[in-house]
């Protein structure tokens, strides 16, 4: 039988791995024709921002692209839905296959936090904001005295 390994010795293997936090230095890809203003700078803003560094340029684009052009297809049936009057039914279940495409998408590519642990990655803030909880090494230390 072998001896059980030093507290200090052992390694979790399960953790995600920590992205430093910081955005994409390079060039924001152009933005998929026909978007409003405000989807061009939600665009702009997650090229910039640290969830950036999750995402490839080149074989993520096309993800990317399609989930914005969903965003803009479920803001216009939104839009109709909400018309006063008779309600389709067939825009309301449209606009709702377009925002379940859209929470795939976003869960695929890793824009939500959940979504970012189960590919096994975390932000730096977020990691911090897990730590000051009072993690299970503190409780570890304090049931060896």
């Amino acid at each position: 039988m072998s001896n059980p390994k030093n507290p200090e010795d052992r390694q979790r293997r399960n953790l995600p791995a920590i992205l430093d936090g910081s955005g994409r230095t390079s060039d924001v890809p152009r933005p998929p024709a026909g978007l409003t203003a405000a989807l061009r700078r939600d665009w702009a803003d997650l090229w910039t921002s640290p969830v950036a560094a999750l995402l490839d340029p080149v074989s993520d684009l096309p993800a990317v692209s399609r989930l914005y052009e969903l965003r803009q297809l479920g803001d216009r049936l939104g839009r109709q839905v909400r018309k006063p009057g008779d309600v389709d039914t067939g825009l309301v279940m449209a606009r709702v296959r377009v925002a379940t495409e859209v929470r795939l998408i976003e869960a695929a590519l890793g824009l939500s936090p959940r979504s970012r642990l189960a590919l096994g990655l975390a932000l730096l803030a977020g990691r911090r904001g897990a730590g000051d909880s009072g993690g299970g090494e503190r409780e570890h230390d304090d049931a060896d005295d």
